[in-house]
């Protein structure tokens, strides 16, 4: 299934017209002439006049941008929004993933971090999308617009939708990334066991540690230098190189203090091999 994303393209005021352009973040679905109506596809000009004249609007207006075969309708769908700490999502290195806009992505997001914080009926009041890829999309972007409101469901035990959350409706997942809602597998993830680890105190003082680390494409073994304030600084490492020539994948990287780069790189098996050095 491809990944769901709002159409940036030119929108125009439905009552007068009148273009309407995006708000930052770009993509977000709100547009600057009516960024102070949700989701709404009506310049500011003529959402007063409405507000003046007593006129109301849907509560979740169909979102602009969008095309395709749609009608009129009122629809109760089942939903449900799972979230987990921040804390959480950065310690296991996936908010950072979450977050980037260059490379979506992929899963499968660890169920055993989250928690649900919502599950129940919505009403979703307006014009809905016949095709099945374009309602889902609007019912998610309505949704990411009625969990943001001050008056949403469960606001003092649950926070804003954000990004890392997960909502699952018609029996699919889908994550809230920093660009779009990405069809994703929701289920437990084993946990990486921790690289097996030695210390070695030298005679003057020196510790080093040796960590082993069974990576699938560059399992490798390295060597730090373990500072006076805990951190750890690389000395030295051995791992294995796939995208080295046959015979040639096992390979020696070695650093020093003044060097944030290796002074040397390259294979064990030297051969017809040039090591990458300084």
């Amino acid at each position: 299934m491809e990944n769901i994303t709002k159409d940036p393209n030119i929108v125009f005021c439905k009552i007068c017209g009148a273009m309407l352009t995006w708000e930052y973040p770009e993509g977000s679905g709100h547009y600057q002439a009516s960024s102070d109506f949700i989701g709404g596809d009506i310049c500011r000009s003529c959402l007063a006049e409405r507000q003046e004249i007593g006129c109301s609007m849907p509560e979740f207006p169909y979102s602009a941008g969008q095309t395709g075969d749609i009608s009129e309708s009122v629809e109760h769908v089942q939903i449900a929004l799972f979230q987990a700490p921040f804390a959480s999502l950065h310690e296991h290195g996936l908010l950072i993933k979450m977050y980037d806009r260059e490379q979506p992505f992929t899963g499968p997001v660890p169920s055993q971090y989250y928690m649900p914080v919502f599950s129940g009926e919505i009403e979703i009041r307006g014009m809905l999308p016949k095709e099945p890829q374009l309602r889902t999309s609007y019912i998610l972007e309505q949704f990411y617009c009625l969990y943001n409101r001050d008056d949403r469901p469960n606001p003092m035990t649950s926070r804003s939708l954000s990004v890392g959350d997960v909502v699952q409706l018609e029996n699919q997942f889908f994550l809230c990334s920093a660009a779009s809602f990405i069809p994703v597998a929701f289920e437990p993830v084993a946990e990486t066991a921790k690289a097996p680890a030695d210390t070695l105190i030298m005679p003057n003082g020196t510790v080093l540690q040796v960590k082993i680390c069974s990576e699938d494409e560059y399992p490798c073994i390295n060597i730090d230098l373990v500072q006076a304030d805990g951190e750890n600084e690389r000395v030295c490492f051995v791992e294995h190189n796939p995208e080295k020539e046959l015979g040639q994948e096992l390979c020696i990287g070695v650093y020093c203090s003044t060097e944030e780069d290796t002074v040397y790189y390259g294979s064990y098996n030297q051969g017809n091999n040039h090591a990458e050095s300084l």
